[in-house]
């Protein structure tokens, strides 16, 4: 499976795309309110599926880590 990550803004946050049983998810980590870190992964044409994950780290591997 193919990752491509890329850093985005000011505050850090990790995106990266990839594709799962022939669907394509866009996934992110960044900083959430309140402390922490959150990782949120969504179907690239919209929000009809949504997962979510807290306390991943603000790495690669954190997000590669996830999925």
């Amino acid at each position: 499976m193919e990752y491509k990550i890329e850093r985005l803004g000011v505050a850090g946050t990790l995106a990266c795309q990839f594709e799962h049983k022939g669907r394509r998810y866009s996934a992110q980590v960044d900083k959430i309110l309140g402390g922490g870190t959150g990782c949120m992964i969504c179907p690239e044409n919209g929000f009809d599926e949504l997962y979510t994950k807290d306390d991943v780290p603000l790495t690669e591997e954190g997000l590669l880590s996830v999925h």
